[in-house]
């Protein structure tokens, strides 16, 4: 058996890990969902799943995945707050027999702002103790 004497060895090398930036919270966020027409599909205080990526909600009115809405949300914890203006597409509508939650990708989100969103999901979590 012939071993390459300039292979590096692999064994010993240890990647860090990578940034935990996309994480997904419940927090209460000051919503307004509207679609291209103007259609309010939620206004108000929500509890919200929220991430770097997405939301989720319960709209007052319903929607299908494929739609495109227009958000504008305020986040308002201690220790961190964010106003953000995105466009999103509904990728997910659960409909239980209570009420109708809707999951969407956030898209056309510019870095500057999803960058904000980010350090103030941090410091909510930091602030809760909760893990990394």
């Amino acid at each position: 058996m012939s071993t390459d004497e300039f292979a590096p060895d692999t064994a010993s090398i240890t990647l860090p890990e990578p940034a935990k930036r996309y994480f997904r919270m419940q927090l209460q966020v000051a919503l307004r969902a509207t679609d291209d027409d103007g259609r309010v599909f939620s206004r108000g205080v929500r509890v919200v799943s929220l991430s770097a990526s997405g939301i989720g909600f319960v709209p007052n009115l319903p929607l299908e995945a494929g739609d495109r809405l227009q958000l504008e949300f305020d986040l308002r914890e201690p220790g961190a707050s964010c106003s953000v203006a995105v466009g999103a597409r509904v990728v997910r509508v659960v409909d239980d027999d209570f009420e109708l939650y809707v999951g969407c990708r956030f898209v056309e989100f510019e870095g500057r702002r999803q960058r904000a969103l980010l350090d103030a999901l941090e410091a909510i979590r930091d602030a809760r103790g909760e893990p990394g």
